[in-house]
């Protein structure tokens, strides 16, 4: 059992290594690291030993360590590239993952043998699936990152299975629970509702969308989550959209009532009680990207077009365009290209 430690907390000793030896057992703060002078899980002296070593390591990370690793990726463009909210939401991830590989030179992961250990601590998270999944994933970026840079080969954290099963790609809002929702929203928060549903953006994105981005005839930006630059067109009804936004003196597209840019968090506090208001329940504001795939559909994009602007698979738009409430509109915005080509084809006379 876990000892109360001198922090007053029971002691988590986390990568604590054991090694059983001519009928004894040796204990190390982590795989390779320096011996104890006992069992840090009953000895006080070895416990002090254990959280000294191990705190003098998250200050001072020797360099081939995935501590160490995390610092540089931290410093890296990819990193710093991304949405502030994401990046320090990334931040406690990464102490979670030193918690659990900070001692370990980054070689490992090059080794088959640590999957398991990924897969455990996947495991060890499974009361919260999503959170889970989000810190495999980030330790795949990491690791991905450093293979790129060279500092090790091919890492073994590649298609280690999600354990949540839920995808909300395929969910999409209808016009009049858009209707309604906006009827409780100001006309500032409205409009971040609307180009949602006409850009497939994510809300940070839309919250930090430069006016520089929007053309003549598309919204060139990049992702804050995926780092993906994406050109999205703009459609009739985000032109329309676009043209009936009020003026600000900030560099971004949209602000709020008092005139500063928006954030993810703030809006979310509105948006949240608007849809309360209009008794909308199952329903995300990152479930309108969904209702954008289905207006680019609607509005003659193919599937892999859709995709390209969505950053998904031409299966899941399919999916959208076969299944939910706008398939009639897909089906018949069609039909009108259909007749409008054979209208055209009247004119022609048969050779």
């Amino acid at each position: 059992m876990p000892m109360k430690s001198a922090r007053g907390v029971s002691a988590k000793l986390k990568g604590l290594h054991k090694v059983r030896s001519k009928g004894r057992i040796y204990f190390y703060c982590w795989r390779g690291g320096p011996r104890l002078s006992g069992n840090p899980e009953v000895d006080e002296q070895a416990a002090a030993e254990f959280f000294t070593i191990r705190d003098r390591l998250r200050k001072e990370p020797v360099g081939s360590t995935f501590a160490a690793l995390i610092s540089r990726f931290r410093n890296s463009r990819e990193h710093q590239s991304r949405a502030v909210r994401w990046r320090n939401e990334c931040h406690k991830i990464h102490d979670q993952l030193i918690d659990e590989f900070g001692p370990d030179d980054i070689s490992i992961f090059e080794d088959k043998r640590t999957r398991s250990d990924i897969k455990a601590l996947r495991d060890k998270l499974s009361d919260t699936p999503r959170q889970a999944d989000k810190i495999i994933a980030e330790l795949r970026a990491v690791l991905s990152w450093a293979e790129d840079s060279g500092e090790i080969g091919p890492h073994v954290a590649r298609r280690i299975k999600k354990l949540s099963k839920s995808d909300r790609s395929e969910i999409i809002w209808s016009n009049s629970e858009i209707d309604a929702v906006c009827t409780h929203l100001t006309t500032a928060a409205k409009a971040i509702v609307l180009l949602a549903a006409q850009t497939g953006l994510d809300l940070t994105d839309i919250c930090t969308l430069p006016k520089s981005a929007v053309g003549a005839h598309d919204i060139q930006t990049r992702r804050a989550k995926t780092g993906q630059n994406v050109m999205i067109p703009i459609l009739p009804a985000t032109r329309a959209i676009l043209n009936g936004l009020p003026s600000t003196e900030t560099t971004t597209l949209l602000a709020n009532s008092r005139g500063a840019p928006w954030t993810a968090d703030g809006f979310q506090t509105v948006f949240q009680r608007a849809k309360k208001k209009a008794e909308i329940e199952g329903k995300r504001f990152k479930d309108l990207r969904g209702t954008a795939c289905t207006n680019f559909l609607i509005a003659g994009l193919s599937y892999r077009e859709a995709g390209e602007v969505m950053g998904w698979s031409e299966k899941t738009v399919e999916r959208i365009a076969r299944r939910y409430v706008h398939r009639d509109k897909v089906a018949s915005a069609t039909v009108a290209r259909v007749v409008q080509n054979m209208e055209r084809t009247k004119t022609v006379k048969p050779v």
